[in-house]
């Protein structure tokens, strides 16, 4: 099965999967910056090792000064 990526022009590829290429878009103008570019990218299943997504960057390092605040006291 095909799966639609994100690659930021920055060189960084979106974990997220998208059915669809027109999907991916769509995501895409919604998440860009003011003057950020994107192109989409196909894969199939087990293709593309794909990094962690923004988000889930995001939620780990929150939960990792969360930890830290709890062991360390704020």
């Amino acid at each position: 099965m095909a799966c639609f990526h994100i690659r930021w022009f920055d060189s960084t590829l979106d974990w997220e999967c998208h059915d669809t290429q027109a999907d991916a878009e769509l995501v895409a103008q919604e998440l860009a910056r003011l003057e950020e570019g994107f192109t989409i990218e196909k894969y199939q299943d087990g293709e593309a090792t794909l990094p962690v997504s923004a988000k889930k960057q995001r939620a780990l390092v929150l939960g990792s000064i969360e930890s830290a605040l709890t062991l360390f006291g704020a």
